[in-house]
C-alpha cells in the first residue's frame, strides 16, 4: 500500500518556523528519521495534510555537554548515539541500547527523539533512557518550553504527553559526579528484532564501593516502557553481589505486570526479568568499577 498524497510539503531551516506551522492548525506531521512515520503513513494509520521536514532544522542535531547534563538535540541518531564518545563514557546504557536498535541503515536514519514521540513500548531507547532518569524538552508555539520527566512524558502505547502541536526538541540527561556505568540487556527473537524483554541499568557507587543509586527501566512490557522502582529501592546504599543482584531481580519480576503476545507468554517474561536483571546490573557496576570496557 502507497501513502495518501501530502497536499503540503515544508522543510524550515529555523525550528520557530516548525512550530508556526505545527500552531497553525489541520492535520500535520513532522519527519526526522521517518522510520517510524513512513511505515504509519503507507499503512495509511497515518494521512497527514501536511509534512513538516526537521532535516534542515539548525540546531537539533548536536549532542552538547554541560557540568551537570548532557543534551541530545531531536535529530540525534541512533548511530550517532551508540558511537559518541561522551555518551559512551557517561550513559553507556544509551550507547549499549542504541547499537542494538534494528540495522545500520535505521540506526543512521532513526532518532532518539522519534522513538520516544512514538511511545511504542517495544522500543530499545525508552528504557535505556529511563535508567538514566531522562526529560524531554518540549516546545509550542507562542509558549515557553517545558521539561517533562520521561516516566511522565511515557502514557501508554504509541501514547506520549504530547499535543498535536507540540514538537520534542531534545533530550536532557543528568551526569552524576563519581563513579557511574551502565548496561543494556536485550531478549528478541533473533538479533536486532523487537524487543520481547530488555533491561537497561545505570549505577552509581559510592567511595566505599556501595550503590548510592541504581535505576532500571524495562523495555517490551505494554503498555509502556517503565521503571522498577521497588526494585531500585532495594539497591540503594547496599553492597553489590550476586546475591543482591538475583533478589533484585525477583523483586522487579513481582513488581511489573507482563502480558502474553505473538513474542512471548507473559510467564516467560517474568522468568526473562529475573535473568535480565541481575545480568545488566553486574555489568554496569562491573563498568563503574573500571573492570569492564
Amino acid at each position: 500500500m502507497y501513502p495518501n498524497a501530502i497536499a503540503h510539503y515544508h522543510a524550515p531551516t529555523e525550528l520557530a518556523d516548525v512550530l508556526a506551522l505545527l500552531a497553525a492548525g489541520g492535520e500535520a506531521k513532522v519527519i526526522a528519521g521517518g522510520q517510524t512515520l513512513m511505515p504509519l503513513l503507507k499503512s495509511r494509520l497515518y494521512s497527514p495534510a501536511t509534512l513538516v521536514d526537521l532535516n534542515r532544522v539548525r540546531g537539533l542535531g548536536a549532542i552538547e555537554e554541560h557540568p551537570d547534563r548532557l543534551v541530545l538535540g531531536a535529530l540525534v541518531r541512533h548511530q550517532q548515539a551508540a558511537t559518541h564518545p561522551v555518551v559512551r563514557a557517561r550513559c553507556r546504557v544509551l550507547a549499549s541500547a542504541a547499537i542494538k536498535v534494528a540495522d545500520r541503515q535505521v540506526r543512521n536514519r532513526g532518532t532518539l527523539a522519534g522513538s520516544l514521540a512514538y511511545g511504542d513500548y517495544t522500543s530499545d531507547i525508552a528504557p535505556a533512557l529511563l535508567a538514566l532518569g531522562a526529560a524531554v524538552r518540549i516546545a509550542r508555539h507562542g509558549a515557553a518550553e517545558r521539561v517533562v520527566d520521561l516516566d511522565a512524558f511515557l502514557v501508554g502505547p504509541f501514547e506520549c504527553d504530547l499535543a498535536r502541536e507540540e514538537l520534542v526538541t531534545a533530550i536532557e540527561i543528568p551526569l552524576e559526579p563519581g563513579a557511574t556505568g551502565g548496561a543494556y540487556v536485550k531478549i528478541g527473537r533473533v538479533a536486532h528484532d523487537r524487543v520481547t524483554v530488555s533491561v537497561g541499568a545505570h549505577v552509581a557507587l559510592d567511595g566505599a564501593g556501595r550503590l548510592r543509586f541504581a535505576r532500571l527501566g524495562f523495555g517490551g512490557l505494554s503498555p509502556r516502557a517503565q521503571r522498577a522502582r521497588a526494585a531500585e529501592e532495594l539497591l540503594a546504599g547496599r553492597t553489590p553481589s550476586a546475591p543482591l543482584f538475583a533478589e533484585a531481580g525477583a523483586v522487579a519480576a513481582n513488581g511489573v505486570k507482563t502480558r502474553s503476545d505473538e513474542l512471548a507468554s507473559a510467564e516467560y517474561r517474568t522468568q526473562l526479568i529475573r535473568v535480565t536483571v541481575p545480568q545488566s546490573l553486574e555489568r554496569a557496576v562491573r563498568r563503574a568499577r573500571g573492570d569492564l570496557a
